[in-house]
């Protein structure tokens, strides 16, 4: 399932997800993924691909793998590069999981990389 919105997405979306047993993928774009509000027993266990394109500071890696315990493939793009030590305790508490972590600013960085040669 795909979601797209130019307005914050609060938490409330995910418990809806809960009543959605057989759903697998979830990819959301939004501006904020406001997840913070959630129970530490509540568990998304049937999400086993998640991507996220939304703005995150470095407690979220954190709380989304708490949500997602089944997941197997997760991608998240935002501005907050995350530190070493975050994505290495993720990976042990997902260790079938294959993280990809995208980056605006070096996204922009690339591109600046690319053209250099040209001015």
């Amino acid at each position: 399932m795909k979601i797209e919105t130019k307005f914050p997405l609060e938490s409330t979306l995910l418990q809806d997800v809960e009543m959605l047993p057989k759903l697998r993928a979830l990819d959301l774009t939004c501006p904020e993924f406001r997840i913070r509000h959630l129970g530490q027993h509540f568990h998304l266990n049937h999400i086993t691909s998640l991507a996220i394109e939304a703005q995150f500071d470095e407690g979220y890696l954190l709380a989304i793998v708490n949500l997602f315990p089944a997941l197997l493939s997760l991608r998240l793009r935002g501005s907050t590069q995350f530190t070493a030590e975050s994505i290495e305790t993720a990976k042990k508490r997902l260790p079938n999981c294959v993280f990809k972590f995208e980056y605006h600013l070096n996204r922009v960085q690339e591109y600046r990389n690319e053209f250099s040669d040209f001015f």
